[in-house]
C-alpha cells in the first residue's frame, strides 16, 4: 500500500519545497520557498526553512543565530574580566593573557 501526503483547502506551497511522505498541511498554511517539511503543519499559518517552521519563531532564530560569533566573543571578554576580579579579590597576583579571539 502507497502512501501520500495530503493538503487541506487553500494550501500555498511555493518554489521547490520538499514534503516528507506521510505529512498533512492544514488548511490555509503557506510554505515559502525551499523549506523542507518533515511533519505535518496545522493550517492558518506561514512556514519556511530547514526543517519548516513558523514564520516568526524560524526568522527569529535566524537572527540569534548571525549574533552568536560577537556573543561568543563577549562571553570570552567577560569571563577574563571576571577572572581578574576574582583574582584582585582573593589578592592572588599576577595579570591573565589576552582574551583568545577566536
Amino acid at each position: 500500500m502507497f502512501h501520500s501526503s495530503t493538503t487541506g483547502d487553500y494550501v500555498v506551497c511555493a518554489g521547490q519545497v520538499g514534503i516528507a511522505d506521510h505529512v498533512h498541511l492544514g488548511d490555509g498554511a503557506i510554505i515559502a520557498a525551499k523549506a523542507g517539511v518533515h511533519r505535518s503543519l496545522p493550517g492558518g499559518q506561514r512556514y519556511f526553512g530547514m526543517p519548516a517552521g513558523p514564520m516568526d519563531e524560524t526568522t527569529r532564530q535566524l537572527a540569534a543565530l548571525k549574533r552568536l560569533p560577537a556573543l561568543r566573543d563577549t562571553v570570552r571578554q567577560l569571563e577574563h574580566d571576571f577572572e581578574l576580579l576574582r583574582r584582585q579579590l582573593h589578592g592572588t597576583s599576577g595579570s591573565l593573557p589576552e582574551a583568545d579571539a577566536a
